[in-house]
């Protein structure tokens, strides 16, 4: 169905399956152009490289062995991967564990270190439902 007769059937229908159709259409093309919306954003955000990033600035300074002394559970040392952390791009991180396993703990030495770098960091947590 072709763009103008979605809009027009949508808003004065000839019949209940035209505007089922119009309907359906109109959802599939929301849901395309967001998501290409989404992969754009994605592959640009890759892109994006900072040679003098915060972590690499940091990473196996003072700084950090100092915070990973206070703190020697295995949640506080996940952010130690090499791999990612020295590429200089952008990184999300889920962290799962147990209940006092360190995880907000070790998200706030490295979210103070990155700032204390220079760079950005943002810590989400959400208390699961009891």
């Amino acid at each position: 169905m072709p763009a103008g007769d979605r809009l027009l059937q949508v808003h004065f229908p000839d019949s209940q399956a035209k505007l089922k159709a119009a309907r359906e259409r109109l959802a599939f093309d929301e849901i395309f152009f967001l998501q290409m919306g989404v992969l754009r954003q994605k592959r640009d955000w890759k892109q994006v490289k900072d040679d003098a990033s915060a972590w690499r600035r940091l990473a196996g300074g003072a700084a950090e062995d100092a915070a990973l002394r206070t703190d020697s559970r295995a949640a506080a040392r996940t952010d130690r991967d090499p791999g990612d952390l020295n590429s200089g791009l952008p990184m999300n991180r889920l962290l799962q564990g147990d209940v006092g396993s360190g995880k907000d703990r070790g998200r706030g030495i490295h979210a103070a270190m990155i700032a204390a770098g220079g760079a950005q960091a943002a810590v989400m947590a959400q208390r699961h439902p009891r």
